[in-house]
């Protein structure tokens, strides 16, 4: 999902009446036949001054390694 527009649409409406929120969001990839790496979902973040985002892959990843450290 392109989540640029709803980035630059939130960002705006917290710098301009609630300066101080920060904003969340998730969601879901699909897809309508059952494939690998087709399913799974993402995640935003938006404050006055910052977005932060990420996808479940990567999280999965990230504690794949963080667990094979020990």
């Amino acid at each position: 999902m392109n989540t640029e527009h709803l980035e630059v649409f939130v960002r705006a409406f917290i710098r301009r009446f609630r300066p101080d929120y920060i904003f969340s969001a998730t969601g879901a990839e699909t897809c309508s036949k059952p494939r690998i790496g087709e399913f799974g979902g993402w995640w935003l973040v938006i404050s006055k001054d910052q977005t932060l985002g990420g996808n479940t892959w990567d999280a999965a990843r990230k504690a794949v390694k963080k667990m094979s450290k020990g």
